[in-house]
């Protein structure tokens, strides 16, 4: 079996993000201490055949399922029931994982930008950051006016 480490590495937290689990509980699923779960997840440990099986059984997969760059994940239905039994304990709860890989500034510009975005919210956004920047030009004693028509949504 081949395997793509760094793609192994970002689907692991994929879907461990996506069933809301932090490394503590994908570690204890494993019988590893969290440190060496984000080891895993961050390069610094070696992916091995052992391990793969190990995570791939957490999702309900054979090893040479979860290896493969086409595995989908999975239904919250298809998980193993320890699994799934501590996903739908979350979800009942409205626990969430802090999504770290997001980077707003750069996805609100992406939708601006897409044209994928309704003119009215586009409009009403940069209004709002339109605000914002005067607000900051104000602090330094600068006069709105200056900008007139500057701060204006395309």
């Amino acid at each position: 079996m081949s395997l793509d480490n760094e793609g192994f590495r970002k689907r692991i937290k994929e879907y461990r993000i996506h069933f809301q689990l932090t490394q503590q509980e994908v570690a204890t699923f494993m019988g590893w201490a969290q440190a060496d779960y984000s080891n895993l997840e961050n390069g610094k440990r070696i992916v091995d055949l052992d391990t793969v099986n190990l995570i791939a059984s957490i999702y309900g997969f054979k090893g040479w399922q979860f290896a493969r760059a086409d595995t989908t994940i999975p239904k919250i239905e298809n998980l193993p029931k320890e699994t799934r039994t501590l996903v739908e304990e979350k979800l009942a709860s409205g626990r969430t994982v802090r999504n770290t890989t997001v980077q707003l500034p750069k996805e609100i510009k992406k939708v601006l930008v897409s044209g994928n975005c309704l003119q009215s919210l586009r409009r009403y956004m940069f209004s709002i950051i339109s605000l914002m920047i005067l607000k900051e030009i104000s602090t330094l004693g600068v006069l709105p006016t200056t900008f007139q028509g500057v701060l204006v949504a395309n």
